[in-house]
Parts: structure tokens; sequence; C-alpha cells
């Protein structure tokens, strides 16, 4: 047997190959964790193999065309139609399927199986290693490779090569055994430990070594966790967009019911814990297009990919500017409608609750409990004005802006305040009857700005000489960053933290007075108890004209649901702020006072 040996590693390039397993070849790059056959069968050996006749007398089942079925469904959500193009398609039953949605083409190693897909599909297959075949011009919706890439020499030839293929919406599937960390891996580790029957000669893995002498029905030289795979897609240049378990499994009656029940449990566990114990990993991953110029600090060029989300038909990718380190949605487009939908929640406490019950108003009266005769403040993103009233009554001159027609009404009906305006920031801003100021607030205001550079430019225009700006937004490093449905665009567009609040602030001028977080424990609690709302008092609220008996009706309802987030969400929530304070985890909301250098 003709075999080859790797000195770098596939997935990184990294030199630091660590043997596992001398016995059986089995070696792990000691940057990235790929594991992999070390030397392996050459590719000639490889498509030998494969080309036997003997590999595809079970292939034309219906077990087999009922998998096709399911893994084209899980396609199909992602694109309904268009070029499709398989590689590594074996004899064409997975096309077969695909054709009457897709316009498909195949690649394939075999002679064996390209000769059955035409006899059997009637599909002509291109024969040939994948790496080397020519598309021409071709450029495809929709690139498969299902359960392929395990074999291959160079993964990460063959991921780079399809993003040159891919149209620029086009996504790429993968499926792989979870040959590491399935149920399965776990039991092959154990049946080798203890050395039971065929597992007694085999490694740490429980992989055997690799052998073309039939003893052997398939050859995995690689074998992927769904960590390494991600590394694979990002290092070329892809971003992922679903990394869930592939239903790959042919199985009949009592078997099937078995494995239905147990790919319903590894799915659930997955959602719980996002790791995979299935048998195989099913990853859909899109081309990443990483913006030019950082949209906050205008000079970064280097970013970090964080995370996919979509909301309807659009799909939003966080990123990390290396240069500023804050991290931005892309789009960056606040849509008005939707924000208001987020100020909108506000409701409940505007109408149930008239007191200034948020800590970051709390805090700065707490520090700055008296000020000189008419100090001129600013509130901008007011609400329904509590915060000025306060303010009105400590003596301060004090002004709100906000959006919201409604809040402004409140504040005007409710607590009689006259310098409160329902126009938005910039209007304010191009205004010359209203002054500079001393103090300007914008509270929970920064993370839904599209263009902050131009709101600090503007603001500080509106300051006096010593004059200082405070405000507040949810700190990016609390536990369950991702639980909060109001942190996702098109409500919040940036994430921030200390060192990126500093980073920015200090290029227009600023610089960091003092730094806080508030509303801890409250945090960290909406988090726990956001998978258990139902957003029942909002319904309510929404249903028409808010009378008398409804207000009472929401505030029945509003005290329920707060005695059911005390119950059931506020014991885990103690355990975790107790934690939070333990590892000086900076949870809740960030409190920050600057003043001009």
């Amino acid at each position: 047997m003709q075999l080859e040996t790797l000195k770098k590693c596939d997935i990184c390039e990294s030199d630091k190959i660590i043997r596992l397993d001398s016995k059986n070849n089995i070696c792990r790059c000691g940057a990235c964790g790929y594991i992999f056959d070390n030397p392996r069968p050459a590719t000639e050996e490889i498509i030998k193999f494969y080309s036997q006749p003997s590999q595809y007398g079970f292939w034309f089942e219906e077990a087999r065309d009922l998998l096709c079925q399911r893994r084209l469904k899980m396609i199909q959500k992602h694109k309904k139609h268009g070029k499709l193009l398989d590689i590594g398609a074996g004899p064409g039953q997975f096309l077969n399927q695909a054709k009457v949605f897709f316009d498909v083409d195949g690649t394939e190693i075999s002679k064996t199986a390209v000769r059955l897909a035409k006899e059997k599909y009637n599909i002509d297959l291109i024969e040939g290693e994948f790496e080397k075949i020519d598309f021409k011009d071709s450029k495809f919706d929709a690139i498969t490779i299902i359960h392929t890439l395990e074999h291959v020499p160079s993964p990460s030839f063959i991921v780079k090569k399809c993003r040159t293929l891919l149209k620029e919406d086009g996504v790429l599937i993968i499926a792989v055994p979870n040959d590491i960390q399935s149920f399965k891996a776990w039991a092959r580790i154990l049946l080798s430990i203890f050395k039971v029957s065929r597992w007694k000669n085999r490694g740490i893995f429980g992989f055997p070594r690799i052998t073309l002498d039939g003893a052997m029905s398939e050859i995995h030289i690689s074998h992927f966790t769904s960590a390494v795979l991600k590394t694979l897609l990002i290092k070329q240049g892809f971003i992922v967009i679903k990394d869930t378990l592939d239903p790959g499994y042919l199985l009949k009656k009592y078997k099937r019911i078995f494995y239905d029940i147990l790919y319903l449990c590894c799915m659930i566990f997955k959602k719980i814990t996002g790791r995979n114990y299935f048998s195989s990993i099913w990853m859909v991953a899109k081309i990443q297009k990483a913006p030019e110029a950082c949209p906050i600090c205008r000079q970064g060029k280097r970013f970090k990919f964080i995370k996919d989300f979509s909301k309807e038909q659009t799909r939003y990718s966080l990123y990390q500017c290396l240069e500023c380190q804050v991290q931005f949605w892309l789009p960056l487009e606040s849509i008005i409608k939707e924000w208001q939908e987020d100020v909108d929640q506000n409701k409940v406490r505007r109408l149930l609750n008239s007191e200034m019950n948020r800590e970051y108003h709390q805090l700065f009266l707490k520090r700055n409990k008296s000020f000189l005769k008419y100090t001129k403040v600013l509130d901008l993103g007011c609400g329904a004005g509590e915060f000025i009233l306060k303010l009105e009554k400590i003596g301060c001159e004090a002004f709100g802006i906000d959006f919201d027609e409604g809040a402004i009404k409140i504040a005007k009906n409710n607590f009689g305040l006259k310098n409160v305006f329902s126009m938005s920031f910039d209007d304010f801003f191009n205004r010359t009857d209203v002054g500079k100021f001393d103090i300007i607030t914008f509270f929970e205001v920064l993370e839904h700005l599209e263009a902050p550079a131009d709101f600090m430019n503007k603001i500080k225009k509106f300051l006096k000489p010593g004059g200082k700006i405070v405000f507040s937004t949810p700190s990016r490093e609390r536990f369950f960053v991702n639980a909060n449905k109001w942190d996702f665009p098109p409500h919040h567009l940036t994430r921030w933290d200390k060192e990126s609040i500093e980073n920015i602030f200090s290029k227009y001028g600023f610089k960091v007075d003092f730094v806080d977080y508030v509303e801890v424990f409250k945090i960290i609690m909406g988090a726990v108890d956001g998978k258990l709302r139902s957003g029942l008092v909002q319904k309510t609220l929404n249903a028409g004209n808010l009378g008398k008996k409804r207000i009472f009706f929401s505030k029945i309802l509003y005290l329920s649901a707060k005695a059911k987030q005390w119950i059931l969400a506020g014991i885990p929530a103690v355990i975790l702020w107790f934690f939070g304070k333990i590892i000086k985890r900076n949870n809740g909301i960030i409190y920050v006072e600057l003043s001009l250098k």
C-alpha cells in the first residue's frame, strides 16, 4: 500500500503534530485539535478501493432513499432551487432526489459509481478528483459534501475550491461522521480500553489501522469534531450559519424508531448544551463578506466574525473590530418601526409603574447629589420623563428628547414637563435655540445607533467647557449574552465592553472618569426568564384601546408574571449572581461617566 505523510496540519498549517497512537497511525494537531491518520493511504489507493463493485451492493435500498429525502428537506431550508453540485456523489441516489428541485451536477472518483449513476438514474457524473476538475465559469447556489470530506487527502483544499464555485449568496452543506465526541465514539473508546473482541488492538480513540485487504468497508483519514470543522470553514472564508445533527442512519422498523428517539434526544441536548453527541455532524456555511472598514472607528481593517442571526428575510452578521474592539452587526441599519416595537416593551412599565426604577438613574443621582443652580442637563432617549422630573426637583434645568410620541405625551400629561420633545436626535441637534449643556445623558441609547461616531461629534458640540456625558449600555461580557432577544438587530446594532468604550470615546476627545455595572441580578434573571416568557401582558396591552379594565387586567397579569419570574428564574439567577461575583464577571449594564479631555 502506497502511503503519504503530512508534516503540517491540513486545517491550520501548524507543524505541532502530536502522535496519539503510533500503532494505528493516529495523530492530532496541537494547535487546532484536528485528528487524522498519518501516514495514510495515497489518493490513488483510495480511488482503487472505492472503485470496487462490492462497495455499492447495499446502496440501492428504500432506507437510503428516505435518508436522501430527509437531507434534501434540510438543504431546502436554506436553498429551495437553483444549481446544486454534489461532491462525492456515489452512485447518484441523492442527486436523483434533488433533481426534482435543482439543476444538478456531481463529481465522483469511483468508476463503478459513475457507471451506476448513469445506469440507474441517467445522471452523468463528472469522473475524477474534485481538486483537479475544471468547472470553467460555473457557479452554484448550493454545494454539498455529504460524508465525503473524511475520505479526502486535503479537506482545506476542497473547502477552499468550493468558495470559488459558490455564488455570492450560495450555501455550502457538509455532513461528516462525529468520530470523536458522539455516543458511538464513547462506546468505541470504552470497548477499546477494556479490550473487547475486535477492539482490543485499537488505540486511544478505538480507530483501527487502515488496511486495504477487504477487512474495512470505509476509509476515514480525517476525524472531525464540530469545533474543528468550524475552524476549517472560518479559515477558508466561510461563516457557519447552521451547526446541527445529520440524520444519517439507515435502519428499518424498530431500530429506526429507536434511532429516531435518540436523534430527537440528542437534538434537544444540542440545543441546551451546544454539544453534538449524535453519530454525525451537519453544518451549513455561507461565504463570509467582511466589511472593508470598521463602521464605528472608521479605521479598523481586520475583523473577527462572532455569529450570524436571522430575522424574517434579513440575515445579520456580528463582527468585532480588532482595532477598536467594538462589536457591530451588519447590515448596520436601525429600522425605526422595529425599534418602536422594542420601545413598546416599556409600555408595561410606564402604565403600571410611573416611579423611576432604573438603577443607572439612581446611581447618577447618588453620585451627583447636588448641582449648581441652573445646571443644564440634556437626556437623550428620555422615555416617559421620570428622570427629567427628578432632575427638575433638585434644581436642574432639564431637557428631554425621545422619538416615541406616546412616551412624551405621558411626560407632559402625567408629570407636567415642558422641555420634552418628540423628535429625532438629528432634528434636535439641528436646532440653534437650546444652547449648550453642562451634562448630556443617554441611557440605553448607544447600542441602537447606526452612526455612533457622528453622534459623539454632535453631542461634543452641545457640551459646555468642562461638561461631561453619562450613559449606559448592556455589557457584552455578561452571562448568556445571546439569551436576550432585545440585544439583537434591528433593535441593538452594537455591543460594548469597558475597553471598546475607552478606545472609541478617547478618539473623540473624552476620558473615562467612572465605570460601574448596574442591574446585574435583574439582567441575569431576565436572561433565565426569557425562555419562560409568554408575552401575554404585552399582547393584552397591544390588543386595542387601553381602558381602565384592560389596564387593571394587565396589572394582574404583570404581577402574576413577576411571581412566576421570581419562582422559576430567581433561584438559578441568585446562584449565577454569586458565581459572577466570585469570578468578577462584568454582568449587567455598564454605567459610564466621561468628561472632555
